[in-house]
């Protein structure tokens, strides 16, 4: 058979993929106009408790009726104080049963000179005061220079994706015409990005757009009669026509502030997009805090309508709308229409051809969102350490599901009873590796009585930061997790600890496969139902050896909240590089407990002989109790240092609580 890729529109800001259909539980479709709608009384506070009875649209005057309604209220959560202050380190689990969160895009146009530095300081300073800790965001470069970064919740990777931005595109004022000029790389980017960022599954999504020049012409767009676009035309209708006929809320931001250099031919450009896409602009003001509060409270409480447009002709006519809610008293903005699709815009859903490959599984399906889905519970944590055969790392993995769903009554279309599990891995620049599918039977897990399947193996990457997407189905039942993954060169200091791996030995209640129980070095190959289970990839068809059973004393655990009578493991590998020294020296390893007050407690230590002129390679176990700790959050550190010399210590942490 052979092998099968999951299929990725890969972009040179951001790496991201077409969906499958059905992925959400509200899903705006090229038949089905969604619309958001912000509801307020009289003093500026939110409705939140109308009805879909409530709520009227019209489409060219027209009464059209609602065919999908939800009602949105997600808490805004400020960012953890001890995660602020740096006392408290990143989670390195990631969940998919968590609260509802936001999707912003942090988009960087045309910046020059000092503006992109205050394009940067602005969108910093929205991540560090408003990014909670549920939300996902992105940033993407559509002029100039600097790397974007895939969607994520990770605060620090936006912040250092944002710094990278450094502007480009020149910085002239003035919007083209829609019926004039070639390709510009900037409306090209911003439809791929807008059309990308519209698919994606979820709630609203807020695009901060901060460039210098207003990136379309929204007054030509609304008026176009039809006729020859330009290129440069062509890319900007379809990126308004993808936002307004989505939920895709821009927010056009000068960088320049209050400034008598932005005239008002840009300044209404600026505001057209805004109104006609439902967010708001900032130009020709320096009120960012008042900006950002309103981003707030549209992205946090609101009404999700759907309704099938009345208009069906794709002329790319502007179609007006107008949403009215029948309750007095209170006050309605949404955006006030869409951009119909031009004929040759439109995506075309046709018969696939013969030999096209079947549908993928609803597994694999979810892998091509680099967000989180709901659907089946589960936990991933990741961590790295140095190969045993070679360059590279070789990088543990651990997927911990719900075994719940497994007897809950099986889907119409249950396959076979099967637990399938899919991942793939998505490198810096947009590079794909081959997907690997794992099925396991679903009834040996529930004959065991567990409450948790765990999955552990090992898989072998370069140095580089990656993102690796795990998906798990029960039938038709399915979940995925966005997992951020920074691999160091093992080889760059004199002395490196690896990544960190907790083992809880209390935990005799989970159902767990890993290298001494049927999952070894995972090779990304396809392997079709009857083969994959156990899904053993012998280690030497990889031409590298596995890590993981030397350095931990069991399968490594994702829970990182514990009991104060629990006493899990700590494990990890220390790395040294002596160039031929020939002195003999030793390694210390201690483990210490830090608070969000800053005090911290030494939990236990131990010491490792080196070898002479040989480098070395130690593994630790360390044993914590928490005995006499007090409940909270806490930052788990462990520290190596060497007497061979000055400056060769390292140091790694990760987030727990004890309760």
């Amino acid at each position: 058979m052979a092998p099968r890729l999951t299929v990725a529109l890969v972009l040179p800001f951001v790496a991201a993929a077409s969906l499958a259909a059905g992925q959400a539980t509200f899903r705006v479709t090229t038949e089905v106009i969604g619309i958001d709608v912000y509801v307020t009384d009289d003093d500026g506070n939110p409705v939140v408790d109308l009805t879909r009875d409530e709520f009227e649209v019209f489409e060219r005057g027209e009464p059209r009726p609602v065919t999908a309604f939800e009602a949105i209220d997600i808490p805004i959560v400020a960012p953890r104080a001890g995660e602020l202050s740096g006392l408290l380190p990143e989670s390195d689990v990631q969940s998919n049963h968590r609260p509802e969160g936001r999707v912003f895009v942090f988009a960087f146009g045309q910046l020059g000179g000092w503006h992109v530095l205050r394009a940067r300081h602005m969108a910093r300073r929205f991540v560090q005061e408003h990014f909670g800790p549920y939300d996902v965001g992105a940033v993407a470069v559509l002029g100039g220079g600097g790397a974007g970064q895939d969607f994520t919740g990770n605060r620090r990777l936006l912040i250092e994706a944002i710094d990278r931005v450094t502007g480009g595109f020149g910085t002239a004022s003035g919007t083209a015409g829609i019926q004039s000029g070639g390709r510009s790389e900037f409306q090209w980017r911003l439809r791929m990005l807008v059309e990308m960022t519209e698919q994606l599954p979820g709630y609203h999504k807020a695009m901060l757009l901060f460039t210098g020049t207003p990136p379309v012409d929204m007054y030509g767009l609304m008026s176009y009669r039809g006729g020859v676009l330009s290129v440069a035309g062509e890319d900007a209708h379809a990126a308004m026509s993808a936002a307004t006929r989505g939920n895709l809320a821009i927010y056009p931001i000068d960088p320049r502030g209050l400034s008598f250099g932005t005239g008002l031919v840009d300044t209404a450009a600026y505001r057209a997009m805004a109104e006609a896409t439902g967010g708001v602009a900032l130009v020709n003001s320096n009120n960012l805090s008042g900006l950002f509060d309103t981003v707030m409270l549209d992205t946090s409480s609101y009404y999700m309508l759907g309704f099938e447009p009345g208009y069906d002709r794709d002329d790319g006519r502007y179609v007006p709308i107008d949403v009215r809610v029948t309750r007095p008293g209170v006050h309605v903005r949404t955006r006030p229409g869409y951009l119909a699709p031009l004929a040759a815009s439109r995506r075309r859903i046709s018969e696939p051809p013969e030999g096209t490959p079947p549908p993928p599984t609803p597994a694999s399906a979810r892998l091509a969102i680099p967000l989180a889905t709901d659907g089946i519970p589960m936990r991933v944590f990741a961590t790295p350490f140095r190969s045993r055969g070679g360059d590279g790392a070789s990088v543990a993995l651990v997927l911990e599901l719900d075994t719940s769903v497994l007897t809950a009554p099986a889907p119409a279309d249950a396959r076979s009873g099967m637990v399938d599990v899919s991942f793939v891995i998505v490198g810096t620049g947009g590079r794909v590796y081959p997907q690997l599918d794992l099925a396991v039977p679903a009834d040996q897990v529930v004959a065991s009585g567990s409450s948790r399947l765990r999955l552990v193996g090992e898989f072998g990457l370069e140095t580089g930061r990656y993102q690796v997407r795990i998906a798990s189905a029960v039938g038709a039942l399915a979940g995925s997790v966005a997992y951020d993954l920074e691999v160091p060169d093992f080889d760059d200091a004199d002395l490196l600890l690896s990544g960190l791996a907790l083992v809880a030995p209390s935990e005799t209640d989970v159902f767990t496969l890993w290298p001494d129980r049927g999952i070894g070095r995972l090779k990304p190959a396809l392997c079709d139902r009857s083969a994959c289970y156990p899904p053993v990839a012998d280690p030497a068809d990889t031409g590298a050896e596995l890590v993981l059973p030397d350095v931990v004393p069991g399968p490594p655990t994702t829970v990182r909240e514990f009991r104060a009578t629990d006493v899990p493991v700590l494990a990890a590998e220390v790395y040294e590089r002596r160039d031929g020294e020939a002195s003999r020296h030793t390694v210390t390893v201690t483990a210490t407990l830090r608070g969000v007050d800053g005090g911290t407690t030494v939990l236990a230590s131990t010491e490792r002989p080196s070898q002479q002129g040989v480098p070395g390679r130690h593994a630790v176990a360390l044993p914590i109790s928490f005995t006499g700790v007090a409940p909270g959050e806490y930052a788990l550190r462990l520290e190596a240092a060497s007497n061979a010399g000055p400056g060769r210590v390292d140091a790694r942490e990760i987030a727990i609580r004890v309760r």
